[in-house]
């Protein structure tokens, strides 16, 4: 193993154990030190990665969303009900599987220093615009920014607070649950064939693989 390898494991050995920390205890009452016990390694080696509990913040919150426009910037091109179902996935796929950062992300994000949480805002709205520009396409003109402001910030809000309820043996995979909440995002509860509907936007399509503060 190189040099390399073990310094990129070993800072995220560290960086899971800040944010299941950080998620248990909430970021102002976790110490650095309980992050050290977490990580099973000493105080002077977390500081040789990261030189204050700022710092952890900032990574975990900054790496989980390069993540996720990294992953989208690889994902093939397709039709906007295509791209649609892959950001959604993307997202359910990522944070399922990190519930951890997913909780620091939408708890947390306030507590960084004035500097880095304007770099982490940025990058929240780049991420918000993505998922905005899809349902632009989608929606072909048919309603107001408002509306697809409001409609960008509601999916969201499905997404975001998935970690805190899902259960794959009860609710199934990520994929399947990608379908579900798609259904109930675009073509409502019941179906009904108002504002952003499946059947209003596009024809369904094979599956191929402001304010956005308030995301």
């Amino acid at each position: 193993m190189s040099l390399a390898v073990g310094h990129d494991r070993k800072q995220e050995r560290v960086l899971a154990a800040a944010a299941s920390v950080f998620a248990e205890r909430g970021f102002h009452k976790a110490s650095v030190r309980d992050v050290v016990a977490a990580a099973g390694m000493s105080l002077a080696g977390l500081y040789h990665y990261f030189p204050s509990k700022a710092d952890l913040l900032y990574e975990i919150t900054a790496r989980a969303f390069d993540s996720l426009l990294a992953r989208l910037d690889a994902a093939p091109a397709g039709s906007p009900r295509q791209r649609l179902t892959t950001f959604v996935r993307n997202h359910l796929l990522f944070f399922l599987s990190r519930p951890d950062e997913m909780k620091v992300l939408v708890r947390e994000t306030e507590s960084l220093p004035e500097g880095l949480e304007a770099e982490v805002a940025e990058k929240k709205r780049r991420y918000y615009q993505r998922g905005h520009d899809i349902l632009r396409e989608l929606d072909a003109g048919r309603n107001s920014e408002e509306e697809l402001r409001l409609a960008t910030l509601a999916l969201f809000g499905m997404l975001n607070w998935t970690y805190s309820w899902y259960r794959p043996e009860r609710d199934g995979s990520p994929e399947r649950l990608t379908e579900r909440m798609l259904g109930l995002f675009l073509d409502g509860f019941l179906g009904s064939p108002a504002g952003l509907t499946a059947s209003a936007l596009v024809a369904p399509a094979a599956v191929s693989c402001g304010d956005d503060d308030e995301l």
